[in-house]
């Protein structure tokens, strides 16, 4: 599997996504362009392992973890 690099900056809005600090709603122009980005990039390693059955109900969690197990090898 391709190593999954995420910026302070991508880590960051993550933080705040996940303890529902933002939202599609309220998030700024910024916050919402590396949560495009990032849906995009886990979107195309879904695709590339062939894992929407895994997906669950948020796709960003999913990548999110991915790139936890990475770095716990």
């Amino acid at each position: 599997m391709d190593k999954i690099e995420l910026t302070a900056t991508e880590l960051k809005v993550l933080d705040e996504y996940f303890a529902g600090e933002i939202g599609m709603f309220t998030a700024t122009e910024e916050q919402m362009t590396v949560i495009r980005n990032l849906n995009d990039r886990a979107g195309a390693l879904m695709d590339k392992l062939d894992a929407w059955d895994e997906l669950g109900e948020d796709m960003l969690g999913w990548y999110y973890n991915k790139y936890l197990e990475q770095r716990a090898q």
